[in-house]
């Protein structure tokens, strides 16, 4: 692991996984406690279509941001999906 990466964890708060030729970076909570700092910073930067967060929160949708309830993360593509299509 590079040495900036350990004296700055907050760069591996979010994994990335793709679409096509989209990139979506995904964010996993455990609790009801959803602030995403890095997943903000990287929407600003970045700007992609869509962000997933997967957390214990209903399935909700906020912009780009995307909540996925962590019950429903097998269902991951058929719901990015749907988003995408409208």
């Amino acid at each position: 692991m590079c040495q900036k990466c350990v004296n700055q964890p907050r760069f591996l708060s979010f994994i990335i996984i793709q679409n096509g030729t989209d990139v979506i970076p995904v964010e996993v909570k455990s609790s009801l406690s959803v602030k995403a700092k890095s997943l903000a910073v990287y929407d600003k930067t970045y700007n992609p279509k869509l962000r997933i967060r997967f957390s214990k929160m209903n399935l909700k949708q906020t912009g780009n941001l995307v909540n996925i309830p962590l019950f429903l993360a097998d269902r991951t593509k058929t719901i990015v999906q749907g988003i995408i299509r409208g």
